[in-house]
């Protein structure tokens, strides 16, 4: 599911909302994202935010930053390597079906609750679009 546009060269704020099952009591989210167009965000921004809210008004945030919890999806190619400016975090797997890098983040609750949960760039990318899958 991108969010954003999915070309290149547009530089505006994103935000997605993905609501969940009302009747299942969510303990952890798992999240694959990754980023395109995005080679030249420096290691450590913070490219996008994930707040999970739960029936009762209360929030849970996890920042994805730039070189560990996501990265630029085309780092394995050499002229994008070159110009990258973040690292491919560990949690990286190679999605041939896609042509690319995915990353996956696990993100615990404090307690099990039933949840909506919502997804925002805290600074528009230089570039392109995360993309949650």
């Amino acid at each position: 599911m991108p969010v954003g546009r999915p070309d290149c060269g547009h530089d505006y704020p994103r935000s997605a909302f993905i609501p969940m099952p009302p009747d299942v009591a969510v303990a952890a989210i798992a999240v694959v994202t990754h980023l395109r167009c995005s080679e030249d965000i420096p290691q450590d921004t913070e490219v996008m935010r994930l707040r999970v809210m739960d029936g009762e008004g209360g929030t849970c945030e996890q920042p994805f930053r730039a070189g560990h919890e996501t990265a630029e999806t085309g780092l394995r190619d050499p002229s994008i390597a070159a110009r990258g400016r973040h690292h491919v975090p560990a949690s990286a797997f190679d999605d041939p079906a896609a042509g690319g890098l995915r990353f996956v983040t696990k993100f615990s609750l404090p307690h099990a609750v039933r949840v909506d949960a919502s997804f925002s760039t805290r600074r528009a990318p230089t570039d392109g679009s995360p993309s949650i899958g």
